[in-house]
């Protein structure tokens, strides 16, 4: 068995939760009418602190959706890294490395592989129309 991309498994155990809450263990109306009614004096550990950070009426709606699930939350700069990746991608015309690294701060190595998978396209694409021509 091949190895499984974080992205992919992620995916895939977001779609078994999603898919556990249409099936037979989904949550009655009654269930539901019932955790409106809870407060954070009602939970303990984590779910407490949880709910006291994110306020209760968020706290039911991750419970409603996500709830008996794991889930992962990114670090902020995670966030921030997949951000400014998409945004050396978008910049990328094929022939702007060394401004995208003087832009970014980075080294040439760094830009060439966030970009890796679009310069392979490129060459693809040109190995083609030059096959046409």
């Amino acid at each position: 068995m091949g190895c499984v991309r974080k992205k992919d498994l992620e995916q895939a155990c977001h779609d078994d939760c999603l898919n556990m809450q249409n099936d037979k263990y989904a949550k009655t109306e009654e269930i539901l009418m019932e955790l409106k009614h809870i407060t954070a004096t009602d939970l303990k550990g984590e779910q407490r602190d949880l709910a006291e950070l994110i306020g209760m009426e968020t706290y039911r709606t991750l419970v409603e959706v996500y709830g008996g699930c794991n889930i992962y939350i990114y670090k902020a700069d995670t966030i921030l890294r997949n951000i400014r990746d998409q945004e050396i991608r978008n910049r990328y015309t094929g022939h702007n490395v060394h401004e995208l690294v003087a832009t970014f701060g980075m080294s040439e190595r760094a830009v060439r592989e966030i970009v890796a998978d679009l310069a392979k396209k490129r060459r693809l694409q040109a190995m083609a129309q030059s096959k046409k021509a």
